[in-house]
C-alpha cells in the first residue's frame, strides 16, 4: 500500500482507520476476480495477482487512511518508453513476467506503471501479455516439429496442460486442433476460424 502512494504528493506512512467488518462491494470485486483467475489456472501468470493487488492497495488507501490519498489522474506513456516496453515484454513471452520487471524497464513504480500502461495501450498489463502470449503460439502451431510442450514453454506456460487450458480458454479450441486445422488435418471449424482472424485479442 506504501508502494502504490509513494508518487502521491505530499505522500507520508499510511494509517488506516480501524474498519473492523468492512463491507466494500469493490474489495470483494477484486477478490472475487483473483479466485476466478486461480481457478482458471492463473493464465497470465503472476501479472494478473499483482494487478489486482496493486489496485486493492490503491483502493484501501484511498478510502480507508486516515490521510485522504488522491491519485494523480493517469497520462500517457512515452512513444519511447512504450516501445521499450514492448520490446522488452516481446522477448521475455517465454518467463513468469511480473509487473515490478516491466515496470522497471520504464523506471515508474509498479500501480503507477499498470496504469499509464493502459491509458496508452487500451489493455492491461496482464491483457496484452496474455494476447501476445496467445498470439505468438499460434505462429509456432504451423511448425509441425514443435510439440506443444516446446510451444507451452516458449511462450512461458508452466506444462502442457496449462498451455491447453489458457489456449481453449482464449481462442475457443485446443492448441491441437487449432493446429490439425492450420495443417489441413481438420476441417474447418467456425471457433477456428474466428480465433484466426481474431489474432487472440484477449
Amino acid at each position: 500500500m506504501e508502494r502504490a502512494c509513494e508518487e502521491v504528493p505530499g505522500y507520508r506512512r499510511v494509517e488506516l482507520i480501524p474498519q473492523p467488518d468492512v463491507l466494500d462491494s469493490i474489495l470483494n470485486h477484486y477478490v472475487r476476480m483473483l479466485f476466478e483467475d486461480l481457478g482458471a489456472g492463473c493464465p497470465a501468470g503472476r501479472l494478473f495477482g499483482e494487478s489486482i493487488v496493486n489496485a486493492i492497495a490503491a483502493h484501501v488507501a484511498q478510502k480507508y487512511a486516515v490521510i485522504n490519498y488522491q491519485f494523480p489522474h493517469p497520462v500517457r506513456l512515452s512513444s519511447h518508453c512504450l516501445r521499450r516496453v514492448l520490446e522488452f515484454i516481446h522477448s521475455h513471452l517465454d518467463e513468469d513476467l511480473s509487473i515490478a520487471e516491466i515496470a522497471q524497464v520504464a523506471l515508474i513504480s509498479p500501480y503507477h506503471f499498470g496504469r499509464l500502461f493502459k491509458k496508452s495501450t487500451g489493455r492491461s498489463v496482464h491483457q496484452y501479455v496474455l494476447g501476445q502470449r496467445i498470439r505468438e503460439a499460434k505462429g509456432l502451431l504451423t511448425n509441425r516439429h514443435l510439440t506443444l510442450v516446446e510451444i507451452g514453454a516458449a511462450v512461458g506456460m508452466a506444462s502442457q496442460s496449462h498451455f491447453t487450458t489458457v489456449f481453449k480458454n482464449k481462442v475457443g479450441v485446443t492448441p491441437g486442433l487449432y493446429r490439425s486445422y492450420l495443417l489441413g488435418r481438420a476441417p474447418a471449424h467456425p471457433e477456428i476460424v474466428v480465433a484466426a482472424d481474431s489474432d487472440a485479442a484477449a
